[in-house]
């Protein structure tokens, strides 16, 4: 992995090769549009787009979403380098609960403090989601975790 400079926001340009990222990883993309790019973080090499995560923001909690590394980059840590720095923006926006949806990932999660959930104790605004309601499949684990206050 190189430096953290390779990690930026997203924006309206990076949204092609973020669907074709996530079509690429087998994860839905149906409901990206430019609006929610700046909600994603990003790692390139060069052009190449190798990870991509999201999180947004439903009241108290987040959904953590589009979480996604090209399969050849796997193993070297980019997830974990995406996922910790989202989880403390939401901390600090005043997010208590993060939650997600996984059909592969449950056990990299639990490695995490994630802990599945009953689909029926998601909050509202998360059950609201189009991730939720329609866009991943209904085999998907409902995952959570509960922030630590900020200090």
């Amino acid at each position: 992995m190189s430096a953290a400079a390779d990690f930026r926001r997203g924006g309206e340009p990076d949204l092609e090769s973020v669907r074709a990222l996530l079509q690429a990883c087998g994860l839905a993309a149906d409901d990206l549009g430019p609006d929610l790019m700046p909600a994603f973080r990003l790692y390139r090499r060069g052009q190449e787009l190798l990870a991509c995560g999201a999180m947004e923001y439903r009241q108290q909690a987040a959904l953590l979403r589009s979480l996604a590394v090209r399969p050849e980059a796997r193993g070297t840590g980019l997830a974990k380098a995406l996922v910790g720095p989202l989880e403390a923006e939401a901390a600090q926006a005043g997010i208590t609960d993060v939650y997600l949806l996984t059909t592969t990932a449950r056990d990299w999660f639990a490695a995490r403090s994630y802990s599945v959930a009953p689909r029926s104790q998601a909050p509202a605004g998360i059950a609201a989601h189009a991730q939720f309601r329609s866009t991943c499949p209904s085999s998907a684990v409902l995952m959570h975790k509960r922030l630590p206050p900020l200090a």
